[in-house]
């Protein structure tokens, strides 16, 4: 299990005091930490008492679609850029873990179709071509 002290970027920004690359850096130790909750709060502890950041007060945005845990990631993160509020900071947290982490062990990841069906096809010329040269050999 990776430590948040172990992301140099999020370390530099926060001796640097630019709240600017603290808050990217603490989005970037969602995926960094992969969504473990106990490191990721003392990553934010220590950023607030380390440094001028702080969160801001939420403030309601609009979400395209909460029922795709992908896409209501991705707004949830794209509103970050407006309202860096505690809430959503953590709703991203869950979302993660919720989406990618979950996938991961299920071992569902959202491949595209198009890729399964080419798979299929090498998979099926594959066995022609190998029952093809049996055939040959038997014959021979």
């Amino acid at each position: 299990m990776r430590e948040f002290k172990e992301n140099e970027d999020f370390i530099s920004s926060i001796k640097d005091n630019d709240i600017n690359e603290i808050k990217r850096t603490l989005i970037d130790n969602i995926f960094f930490l992969q969504g473990d909750k106990n490191e990721i709060n003392k990553a934010v502890e220590y950023a607030i008492a380390n440094s001028d950041f702080n969160f801001e007060t939420y403030k309601e945005l609009e979400v395209s679609n909460k029922t795709d845990k992908q896409d209501y990631f991705s707004d949830e993160k794209w509103n970050m850029r407006e309202n860096y509020s505690k809430e959503r900071y953590f709703l991203l947290v869950k979302l993660f873990k919720e989406t990618f982490i979950e996938q991961e062990y299920n071992g569902e990841l959202d491949l595209p179709s198009g890729n399964n069906e080419i798979l299929k096809k090498v998979i099926i010329g594959g066995v022609v071509l190998i029952a093809g040269y049996l055939i040959y050999k038997a014959l021979s």
